[in-house]
């Protein structure tokens, strides 16, 4: 999967069109995890989040947060835990083009022709990974949100739309097994 750098994420996710995907360690036993820790730096600096601007790393650390609280799982701010989580953003500019029918839709055209209406938007990634605390090179959990970018004029606006997506890709985790 391609990763896109984001310089600043002045939008997030549209909510009609969020669509997610999850991935898991198939060793893991999830039901023996409890704790969580945040792994935003590593030994050699910071972790690229994508270059989400401070506000809206804050907000999505807070829904994610709160999403783990809610499924029983505790922040531990100092000491050891039993899965770190990470995060990061990106976007990319898409462009749609949808061509439309013939001489009904624009008689002055003449008979036969068509158009096409060209439609630009950004479609936003937010990918959650959980990693084993004692290997954290190894991600155990992967939870990935798509959609497009679009929050202006929406109940909630940035923050509303991170909760939104967040809480879809953890309706995912723990992964179900069959």
């Amino acid at each position: 999967m391609g990763l896109f750098v984001l310089l600043s994420l002045p939008a997030v996710f549209g909510c009609s069109s969020i669509s997610v995907s999850s991935d898991y360690r198939e060793s893991t036993d999830f039901s023996e995890l409890k704790t969580f820790s945040w792994m935003l730096k590593t030994p050699e600096g910071e972790i690229d989040l994508g270059g989400a601007n401070h506000m809206a790393r804050q907000r999505i650390e807070s829904a994610i947060a709160a999403e783990l609280a809610n499924k029983g799982y505790i922040e531990i701010v100092a000491g050891k835990s039993d899965f770190h989580v990470t995060y990061y953003v990106g976007r990319e500019e898409r462009i749609q083009v949808q061509s439309m029918g013939g001489p009904l839709m624009r008689p002055y055209w003449g008979m036969g022709m068509g158009y096409a209406e060209v439609y630009q938007y950004e479609e936003g990634t937010l990918i959650i990974d959980l990693l084993d605390a004692k290997a954290p090179q190894n991600i155990i959990w992967r939870g990935i949100a798509k959609g497009v970018m679009d929050w202006k004029g929406t109940t909630g606006g940035q923050t509303g739309l991170i909760n939104e997506a967040v809480q879809k890709v953890f309706a995912q985790f723990p992964p179900k097994r069959s």
